[in-house]
């Protein structure tokens, strides 16, 4: 089989956030490859079918009974490039078992690999970071449309917009220490807005609190609605106890949005140290995960509405560095682009 064609196993019959990261992948890949997509109940068949390369996206959803399966009945064994998370610091003895099947795993955070090798995985761990395209970095604010009725309000009231998405996994995302700074921060200050997307539906006032929040549509939202979303915002506040990247404050902090996080999880990978607040503890991040059987970082309250209130009396100031963070360090290395370049390096490299 010529050797510009690869494989990309991943969900396509389902919607979830892997699907689009996976699709970005192949976006980038198909400048240097010939790609066949394939959904990934269908990985076992194309292992069976030798390609050069099959990159399984999530790997350990499809492992062992897959690459097991097939291996015993081909001569030539593909490479196996699998793509996963690690949303805690530590994975389980049964998942680095099931690495051995890989001829190298891709990971999107230094906290990721850490978690693999610290747990004894002995394949090659590589770390490609998530991105976004070069447009969000380049294209002027958007004039709000499906977000107008969060200008109108913030217009009237005077108010500066914090925003966070909670999609799903609230206790991972954080969702209970959210709403605690939100609290604290309004009892002290009247001059902002927490805007959540969510599961579950809101109301302006909603039951959780007793500030008011502004609801954002749970559904899938086209870029050019997350850009004029972003650019109606002044700071993201990312609660996640754990995470193997966190997407979306990447995606608002190129869009000059101001990211806040806890110290020690994945997201130090690019949000500048000067927007990260300490943590309390290191709490387990899920119960019983057949994967993911580590600890997360868990925001300390009261230093987080300390550092918001820094942040919203300076926001000018603070909004001129993350603009010039995008220019010397997002654009060069956390844009699709860049992406794709390392993934064609990993695959090239165990070819």
């Amino acid at each position: 089989m010529p050797s510009n064609i690869i494989v990309y196993a991943y969900p396509l019959l389902k919607w979830v956030s892997f699907s689009f990261i996976a699709q970005k992948h192949v976006q980038q890949l198909k400048r240097y490859y010939v790609v066949r997509e394939v959904d990934e109940k269908l990985a076992y068949i194309s292992i069976l079918s030798s390609p050069n390369t099959v990159l399984l996206h999530p790997y350990f959803l499809n492992i062992p009974y897959v690459i097991e399966r097939a291996l015993k009945f081909v001569k030539h064994h593909p490479q196996i490039i699998g793509v996963d998370v690690a949303d805690s610091d530590h994975i389980t003895e049964d998942a680095v078992k099931q690495t051995q099947y890989a001829t190298a795993i891709i990971v999107p955070s230094t906290f990721s690999k850490n978690a693999y090798v610290n747990s004894g995985t002995k394949v090659q761990v590589h770390v490609i970071p998530h991105g976004v395209d070069q447009l969000w970095l380049t294209l002027p604010k958007q004039k709000p449309t499906t977000f107008k009725p969060l200008q109108d309000y913030t217009c009237k009231n005077g108010k500066k917009v914090i925003t966070s998405w909670i999609l799903h996994s609230p206790y991972r995302k954080g969702e209970d220490i959210l709403y605690k700074v939100y609290e604290k921060l309004r009892k002290e200050r009247d001059d902002i807005i927490l805007a959540v997307r969510r599961e579950r539906t809101l109301n302006v006032y909603d039951e959780t609190t007793s500030y008011p929040i502004f609801s954002i549509p749970h559904g899938i939202l086209p870029d050019n609605q997350i850009m004029e979303l972003f650019d109606q915002c002044d700071i993201y506040l990312l609660t996640s106890r754990g995470g193997a990247f966190e997407h979306p404050a990447l995606q608002a902090m190129a869009r000059n949005v101001i990211p806040i996080a806890t110290e020690g999880g994945a997201w130090q990978d690019y949000i500048p140290s000067n927007l990260l607040v300490p943590y309390t503890c290191k709490p387990k991040v899920f119960e019983n995960d057949p994967i993911h059987d580590g600890c997360g970082v868990e925001m300390d309250v009261e230093k987080a509405v300390s550092k918001l209130h820094e942040i919203l009396d300076n926001l000018e100031e603070y909004k001129a560095q993350v603009k010039e963070y995008n220019i010397t360090c997002v654009k060069e290395k956390f844009t699709w682009e860049t992406v794709g370049a390392q993934l064609k390096e990993v695959i090239a490299s165990h070819g």
